[in-house]
């Protein structure tokens, strides 16, 4: 009767350790075809006899508690995941931040979102950054009107605000007039001059200095 019992756990532990050695071998497997293979791993501890040949086969020494040994190994050899980059383009709207209008305009514009992101700047407020070096060195004035860099190319005064208008959302009101009326270059021809005249009107009333 006692032999049999003995006969039972033995097999009992040997189809254990059977297991334990097949998910750290599929494991291994794994790290060397520098793959990330989900391993099953079991939530339940692992008993003595099972523990000791663990350790000494695979010389485990001073390892963590049985039931952790397959999980440890897992997290200490998986790759850790990759963030991926954003690849959305980038869309700079240079504008003057002491100009209400401009301001105004600058923070209600939207483009469509199939286009890339928008991303808008105070001219007086970001002088050290890159974008601003890049406007300088092409010789555009802000104070003739804005900046526009749109696919690693710099659009300014009239002409930025033509290319608002070709990639405009029409998402809210000052946007659907905005694609209205600009989309067209004899509009923009039109209205830029009269647009930049009551900037330079606003700006000298409330006694600002060009930029």
């Amino acid at each position: 009767m006692i032999a049999g019992e003995v006969k039972h756990q033995s097999a009992i532990t040997k189809v254990r350790v059977a297991k334990a050695i097949a998910r750290i071998s599929l494991l291994r497997l794994a790290i060397n075809m520098k793959k990330a293979v989900p391993i099953p791993v079991p939530n339940s501890t692992v008993d003595d006899k099972t523990c000791s040949h663990l350790t000494q086969r695979y010389n485990i020494a001073d390892g963590p508690p049985c039931g952790k040994i397959l999980r440890t190994e897992l997290k200490h050899h998986m790759p850790a995941p990759q963030s991926q980059p954003d690849e959305t383009p980038a869309i700079w709207l240079v504008y003057d931040g002491d100009c209400p209008f401009c301001s105004a305009s600058a923070q209600m514009i939207r483009i469509k979102q199939a286009v890339g992101k928008l991303h808008i700047l105070n001219a007086r407020e970001a002088t050290d950054h890159p974008l601003m070096a890049e406007i300088t060195a092409q010789g555009m004035d802000l104070n003739q009107g804005i900046a526009v860099k749109f696919q690693n190319r710099l659009y300014h005064g009239r002409d930025a605000l033509h290319l608002l208008a070709l990639i405009g959302s029409e998402s809210g009101w000052l946007n659907r007039l905005n694609v209205a009326l600009f989309r067209h270059r004899k509009t923009v021809d039109f209205a830029y001059p009269f647009m930049k005249g009551v900037r330079d009107l606003t700006l000298k009333a409330l006694g600002r200095t060009p930029i």
